[in-house]
């Protein structure tokens, strides 16, 4: 039986996808109204990737990542690679991100996904840590928490991982990320 997710779960979870919504009109008018070509290269990619369009993401991305290097870029072109299973170039782009910035909770949150599927729990563990501690509102933080415990064997992490996937409707046997 599952849990019933929690509201604040369900509100950070709304709040999420209404920010992804609101960044894509935003990166749409700003591509609307020109500016230089690193800018407008920038507002192509993570117009793409807020698409889901992650191919011509990482593409776009990596050649920003190139023109001009931020963790934020090379934490974005982390989650697309991670997001169409090239764990290796998410690892490498995620670690990338956190040498430009300690503080990018998103490349520390990529580290621990690439780790936990390579079955590696103690360091998704490590990672999902850091990236909790950097960003404790992000759900997806204690999740990968939640999911490193309960891969080591540990209790703490059932209740947080159960009440994740009863709000995302997710069957037995997926991924979180969604793929089988």
């Amino acid at each position: 039986m599952a849990t019933v997710p929690s509201d604040s779960l369900f509100d950070d979870l709304l709040r999420s996808a209404e920010f992804n919504l609101a960044r894509l009109r935003e990166i749409a008018k700003q591509a609307a109204d020109g500016g230089d070509d690193v800018e407008r290269l920038r507002q192509r990619a993570f117009a793409h990737y807020y698409a889901r369009n992650d191919e011509l993401a990482a593409e776009l991305l990596n050649t920003l990542c190139a023109l001009a290097p931020s963790a934020d870029a090379f934490a974005t072109l982390a989650q697309a690679h991670f997001r169409a299973g090239r764990l290796d170039a998410a690892a490498d782009a995620a670690q990338r991100a956190v040498s430009l910035d300690v503080k990018a909770a998103m490349g520390y949150q990529i580290l621990a996904s690439v780790a936990l599927a390579q079955g590696r729990a103690g360091d998704a563990r490590a990672s999902a840590e850091r990236a909790a501690a950097l960003d404790p509102s992000d759900v997806r933080n204690t999740t990968l928490v939640a999911l490193a415990q309960r891969a080591l064997g540990e209790d703490g992490g059932h209740d947080a991982l159960t009440s994740w996937r009863a709000l995302i409707g997710l069957p037995k046997g997926e991924g979180w990320t969604g793929q089988r």
